[in-house]
């Protein structure tokens, strides 16, 4: 008993007209942000290289490409999240243990930090 209120319905519609132009948008915007989440995970461990995914809004990487090589990739995430304040989720929840997962779905200036923080807490936590 209960509906989609009109401006919902209205918006749909607009995005339905437009869809070209909002699928290109996201997906340039999408692989500027890939590309700078690579760049800077390349400049923060450099003796690594980061490959960028063909698809989606993730990224995996190994935990020794980060120099990690003590604790496995559950532990590393939530030690990342409260030491480092870096949210990542564990490879293991998608079957690739010894792995974590980075999402480029924030702003550029976020991703730059993150890495940033990401790659001082590896430096600094000794695992």
């Amino acid at each position: 008993m209960s509906g989609v209120t009109t401006i919902s319905q209205w918006t749909a519609i607009a995005a339905l007209k437009q869809v070209n132009i909002i699928t290109s948008w996201v997906r340039e915007n999408m692989q500027q942000r890939r590309n700078v989440l690579i760049a800077a995970l390349q400049n923060a461990f450099d003796k690594s290289i980061f490959h960028p995914p063909a698809s989606s809004l993730y990224v995996f990487i190994s935990l020794q490409q980060l120099g990690v090589t003590q604790i496995n990739s559950i532990e590393f995430c939530k030690l990342a999240l409260e030491q480092a304040n870096v949210a990542l989720v564990p490879g293991d929840a998608f079957g690739k243990s010894g792995f974590i997962r980075l999402s480029f779905g924030a702003s550029e200036s976020d991703l730059k930090l993150g890495v940033a923080a990401l790659a001082d807490f590896c430096k600094t936590a000794h695992i």
